[in-house]
């Protein structure tokens, strides 16, 4: 049975979240994406707010999970990931585990301008503190997570409050 490896690094770390869209997903390991750093780009009504995307910048980081998806599973990711660009057919971004394992993983990344920087609303971002939490990710990019500022949106959607 073909799988396929994805790495997720917002809401998508929280396997109750993955589970709706991929329910045969399969925690395979955490890891980093290395010299991208993590940005909030448009605005997404499910999240009131804009959304997780990795752009390039050396000697940043961005940890995250790597999940193994069943072919199966590739449907509900796309639905999942509307409006970003994923490429299905080659996994090109290497993840590296704790242990220093490298992983080539599908990766959500839309392309962005600079203008079209944003902010999260706070449920959103706790919703991936918690999948990284769940997770065991470092500390220091947990407590990383804490301080990032936030739209201060306080309406909660249907979606969220499934994952909160």
């Amino acid at each position: 049975m073909a799988t396929t490896l994805y790495f997720a690094y917002l809401s998508n770390m929280l396997p109750k979240r993955m589970h709706q869209s991929c329910p045969n997903a399969r925690v395979v390991s955490i890891g980093k994406l290395q010299d991208y750093k993590l940005v909030f780009v448009g605005y997404k009504e499910e999240w009131k707010g804009a959304c997780g995307n990795v752009v390039p910048e050396k000697d940043q980081e961005v940890w995250g999970v790597v999940w193994e998806l069943l072919e199966s599973d590739m449907p509900g990711l796309r639905g999942t990931e509307k409006g970003g660009n994923i490429d299905f057919a080659v996994p090109t971004f290497e993840i590296v585990s704790s242990e220093g394992k490298v992983f080539k993983c599908l990766l959500f990344k839309r392309e962005s301008e600079e203008s079209d920087i944003n902010l999260p609303s706070p449920q959103y971002v706790q919703i991936g503190i918690k999948g990284g939490a769940h997770n065991n990710l470092p500390k220091t990019y947990l407590d990383f997570m804490k301080e990032i500022k936030t739209n201060q949106n306080s309406c909660t959607t249907e979606a969220m409050k499934k994952l909160l």
